[in-house]
């Protein structure tokens, strides 16, 4: 049985760019096809997907990079861009699995509300400010 090809509908994990599953990025682009990098070493202006974007594991594939700050002063996570890969599609269980994963990362940084700035597509970003 390939794991890699049986989905975990029900969960959602938003990924420490140290992770297990992509500390080897040739492997993991391979298996994903999803291409990543950490930002905060490249000038702002250059910047694709923001200064620390952590990936979405959703369904068995890597489908979007959060960049996000804790402001530990406003108890607020700032979340500056969710960048969704092209094949992605918004769905019920989408919206389920990323609203209790959300929660749970809101709490770990000790945060009490969220603030979405932007989103690619830029479509989502209601959707996403609506559901956080």
């Amino acid at each position: 049985m390939n794991l890699l090809n049986t989905p975990i509908h029900s969960q959602l994990k938003i990924l420490s760019p140290f992770d297990n599953l992509l500390i080897q990025r040739k492997r993991m682009e391979h298996l994903f096809d999803f291409e990543y990098k950490i930002e905060c070493y490249t000038p702002a202006a250059k910047r694709k997907y923001g200064y620390f974007s952590l990936p979405i594991l959703w369904d068995g594939k890597l489908l979007a990079r959060m960049d996000c700050k804790a402001d530990k002063k406003s108890s607020t996570l700032h979340i500056n861009h969710i960048f969704f890969e092209e094949d992605f599609s918004f769905n019920d269980d989408f919206e389920a699995a990323f609203t209790k994963e959300i929660a749970a990362f809101k709490s770990f940084n000790d945060c009490s509300d969220v603030k979405i700035h932007k989103t690619t597509p830029s479509s989502l970003l209601k959707t996403i400010k609506s559901i956080s």
